[in-house]
């Protein structure tokens, strides 16, 4: 296969993994992508055919293995990548190899995607295809030719959607999501990128790119006819050509928020002291199953209790029981009302019942430890300056790590659908992985405008799915599970850890670790 500047799939990978990245070019092609490997191309001078393959890439998918990264070739392959700017997607091909030495330089900050498990083998490619729709690869199955105008695919029913989509060899599962749903031409042409990303679409998400470029080049083919000038009510409802981009996720935003949001009514709590509901750096905070509020008071060396109307009921202290001081830095509570509790001073998780008796320590030694969530039997715990999640059984026994592509992981939430969500600080974005800590999405770059983060701090979660953020921009934000984006709220002086609680009244706590307080934000229903 000849290569087509700039335009096809560049297959790097060390002879050892050829069965499997030969199924994978297989299942690429199968999707239209023009696929480049050097089982085709590469003859006679291997240096002229490397360069050839890199340049008329659209994107290198580098097949990491641990021969791969000790192969002076494939080092220089990918290093000549790198230095053309090329998009690079890596691959992990076996469950042991680590991303460092010359491959860690490239791959710094870049999320994989693990092919070392062969019973996950279809999931995987369905995530390499999201990752090259969204890095624009063009694919065969977007060049028909016979496309309907603007005005008949707008006019389209149900079942002439149907019709439409049957001719593009969609698979049964996508043409029932349409069928059940009820998608029209006019649904077809307000398609936006949070659909595009929404679970229901991830089993074919080319072809859903599909979809929104037939209707951009319809689009095109009239407003190349008759361009109306701004003033006109026509140019008001054009609709401009959209090409989707489906991760890392770009979220709707549907409300700024501001200080003093109508919709929300604010209290603050607390202030500097060691008295009851009064603070010293409060950070981590929970609700337990009878609707107290666990508060992480950290250099008052305690846990404090809080009641419905925010008063002191309770505290947990363990002076000289450990080597150093108490340090509570984050709180998870159990179904049953078992607290799990980061001592960042001693590096360790205490687990206590209720009558707040120790069950057991574990985690020792494990690092800095500060965010801890729950996620079924599993305890998962953020190691913020050794930039790893970790996942432990509620025994402590250590079962999978996350770490490379995080910086500053503070919190972690795990989500309802057994999924877990990072607030990935010093990388300003929020990071979601599965169960397996297999990576799902990320979300943010840095800033302060809308759908930006800047270093976010807490990360909280509600029964639907939604995320809930603090960032340095002093906001609090929310990331809907169908990924459109709002700031509920601004002004909140070093905004840390939070947590929600769903009423009623929805309320979400706000820790201020530097201000001693906690500022809670109740949803005005009337």
């Amino acid at each position: 296969m000849a290569a087509d500047t700039g335009k096809h799939v560049m297959l790097s990978y060390q002879w050892g993994s050829q069965a499997t990245v030969l199924r994978i070019k297989e299942e690429l092609e199968k999707r239209g992508f023009d696929v480049w490997m050097d089982v085709d191309d590469m003859t006679g001078n291997i240096n002229e055919a490397m360069a050839q393959g890199v340049e008329g890439a659209a994107v290198v998918v580098s097949c990491v293995s641990e021969a791969y990264k000790n192969s002076h070739n494939c080092q220089k392959e990918l290093t000549f990548a790198d230095v053309r700017r090329k998009a690079i997607i890596p691959l992990k091909m076996e469950s042991g190899v680590v991303f460092d030495g010359w491959l860690g330089v490239i791959m710094a900050g870049k999320l994989w995607i693990n092919f070392s498990d062969e019973a996950k083998f279809d999931e995987r490619i369905e995530q390499l295809v999201v990752e090259l729709v969204a890095n624009e690869v063009p694919s065969n199955l977007l060049a028909d030719s016979d496309e309907p105008s603007k005005d008949e695919l707008l006019s389209f029913g149900v079942d002439e959607v149907c019709q439409w989509l049957k001719r593009l060899d969609i698979k049964d599962s996508v043409l029932n999501t349409f069928t059940k749903n009820c998608v029209n031409g006019d649904d077809l042409s307000i398609l936006t990128e949070e659909i595009l990303v929404s679970d229901q679409f991830k089993v074919e998400p080319f072809i859903a790119s599909k979809i929104i470029r037939n209707r951009n080049k319809a689009l095109e083919k009239e407003s190349s006819a008759v361009r109306p000038s701004d003033e006109t009510p026509q140019a008001k409802k054009s609709i401009p050509p959209f090409v989707p981009k489906i991760t890392p996720v770009k979220a709707k935003v549907v409300s700024k928020g501001r200080k003093g949001d109508s919709r929300y009514e604010a209290k603050e709590i607390g202030k500097s002291g060691k008295g009851p509901a009064e603070f010293n750096h409060p950070f981590g905070l929970a609700w337990t199953p009878n609707n107290i509020l666990l508060v992480a008071d950290q250099f008052n060396h305690r846990v404090q209790f809080l009641n419905a109307d925010f008063e002191c009921v309770d505290e947990m202290t363990f002076k000289g029981q450990f080597s150093k001081p108490f340090q509570p830095y984050d709180i998870a509570v159990s179904k049953d009302n078992i607290y799990f509790i980061t001592d960042c001073g001693n590096n360790q998780v205490i687990v206590t019942d209720e009558s707040k008796k120790i069950i057991r320590v574990m985690c020792q030694n494990e690092g800095e430890l500060y965010g801890i969530t729950l996620l079924g039997d599993y305890v998962i715990v953020t190691d913020c300056s050794g930039n790893r999640v970790l996942k432990f059984t509620q025994l402590g026994d250590k079962v999978g790590e996350i770490k490379g592509d995080l910086k500053y992981p503070y919190s972690v939430v795990a989500l309802n659908d057994d999924r877990v969500a990072v607030a990935d600080s010093k990388n300003n974005r929020i990071q979601v992985y599965t169960s397996d800590l297999e990576p799902v999405f990320s979300y943010g770059s840095k800033g302060s405008g809308y759908g930006e983060l800047l270093g976010p701090w807490g990360i909280a979660a509600d029964s639907k799915n939604n995320l809930y953020m603090s960032d340095g921009n002093g906001r609090v934000l929310k990331l809907t599970d169908d990924r459109q984006f709002e700031v509920l709220y601004t002004g909140i002086k070093y905004a840390c850890y939070l947590v929600v609680h769903e009423g009623p009244p929805f309320t979400i706590a706000v820790a201020q670790g530097n201000q001693d307080k906690i500022t809670v934000l109740t949803y005005n229903t009337k």
